[in-house]
């Protein structure tokens, strides 16, 4: 799902744009499936050099159950505790238990 890593991650790009996607009611309709023109618009971005992000409260897997037949750039998921990336992953994890 987030793999067919371009190695010219913003090198040299100048006409290029990151799109961050929520999932449920934007990506994936109410009725739980991907419009064929999100999927068709989301290729399409990503072969004209935009990078195309997830950004969800929704986990990784549940991402993944979704099955996505196209390939994305990565995603931010869980509110924003972890951000996945081909180069990169981060997960954030609150160490102070009383904040």
């Amino acid at each position: 799902m987030f793999g067919n890593h371009r190695t010219s991650f913003l090198s040299g790009v100048v006409n290029m744009a990151i799109l961050f996607l929520d999932v449920d009611g934007t990506l994936i309709n109410y009725k739980a499936r991907i419009p064929s023109s999100a999927k068709e618009a989301v290729i399409a971005a990503r072969k004209n050099g935009h990078f195309v992000f997830l950004c969800t409260g929704c986990s990784k897997q549940e991402i993944l159950e979704r099955h996505f037949d196209f390939e994305l750039d990565g995603l931010i998921g869980g509110n924003g505790n972890s951000i996945e990336h081909p180069i990169f992953t981060f997960w954030f994890m609150i160490s102070n238990p009383s904040i």
